[in-house]
């Protein structure tokens, strides 16, 4: 009997495998909208996409990144567009809408752009401004994008995705701010995706694992120069900040890859695949890990050999 099951299991993986390898036609007749297009995974999928024939709406923070992205190729449209700003939003709307035939609509937008949050440490390095900025980049902006842009997404029926982390189902307690932002965008998507389906709409969350992108390498570059607020200095010394700045180097070190073709291969799947997941959780190790109790992962995490503790003054 267990042997029939595990044999069906295995069935079943290898035909969910096989059935989702198609992907639709006539993809370089589509037009989609990327977010966080300056650099790393943003960046990467529009020239991608755009290298396929797609036409791609890019949306950018800083004029050289789009100057960047224009001259990468002509399928390409980069515009600057602030997703935390609801008046700048609205303006890439425009923008978008007046390349846009009359009653045509987008294919699919991929909700990348990201933000990390400055000091990867403790809950009490951390400000309410820092927190503010995480969540309105990470949840409120994607939540600007979708509803402004929804309209061009219905007359195509076309699909939302949405870059996340395997942070949101592994927690780092490091990145406590970002993981906190993650785990509200699981709930957000998982929440419009049955509301959107009604019009034809599918919703996606891709969830990479540690890459080496410049969000990740910029984060990984401060932590020498960290400096704890004063009203904890005497919990958080200098040797901890030593000892943590080390920690971090070794978490990133450790997990973090440059190679983003797992990543990329998921927008596209999600934007294009034929039968398209639901999820993409591209970290085995989180998989793994999902299935331990939440004291078996607290055990892990506090019995790492480098991770540096506190004084306690209480």
């Amino acid at each position: 009997m267990l042997l029939n099951l595990v044999l069906l299991f295995i069935l079943y993986k290898i035909l969910d495998y096989v059935i989702r390898i198609p992907f639709i036609s006539n993809v370089d007749r589509k037009k989609i909208m990327v977010t966080g297009c300056d650099s790393g995974f943003g960046r990467l999928f529009a020239i991608r996409m755009a290298n396929k024939g797609v036409t791609v709406f890019a949306s950018c923070m800083t004029d050289d990144g789009k100057k960047q992205l224009e001259q990468s190729s002509t399928n390409i449209k980069a515009f600057i567009m602030d997703i935390t700003d609801v008046d700048s939003v609205q303006k890439a709307y425009e923008f978008v809408t007046g390349h846009l035939a009359s009653n045509e609509g987008l294919w699919g937008i991929l909700n990348n752009a990201g933000f990390l949050q400055q000091m990867l440490g403790p809950l009490e390095w951390q400000s309410a401004d820092e927190f503010k900025k995480v969540l309105d980049v990470n949840v409120v902006g994607h939540h600007n994008v979708t509803k402004t842009f929804l309209p061009l997404v219905k007359r195509s029926c076309g699909r939302l995705a949405f870059t996340s982390s395997a942070a949101a189902h592994f927690p780092e307690p490091l990145m406590n701010l970002y993981v906190a932002s993650k785990h509200a965008l699981d709930g957000y998507v998982s929440c419009i995706r049955p509301d959107l389906k009604a019009f034809g709409i599918s919703s996606h969350l891709i969830e990479p694992g540690v890459k080496r992108t410049p969000m990740v390498c910029q984060a990984y570059e401060k932590v020498d120069s960290y400096e704890v607020p004063d009203d904890v200095t005497k919990e958080y010394p200098k040797e901890f900040l030593e000892k943590h700045a080390a920690y971090v180097r070794d978490v990133v070190d450790g997990y973090a890859t440059p190679n983003c073709d797992d990543v990329l291969y998921a927008f596209e799947h999600a934007l294009f695949g034929l039968y398209p997941r639901a999820r993409y959780s591209l970290m085995l190790q989180v998989k793994a890990f999902m299935l331990l109790p939440e004291y078996a992962l607290d055990y892990i995490y506090n019995h790492r050999n480098s991770k540096p503790q506190p004084h306690l003054i209480y």
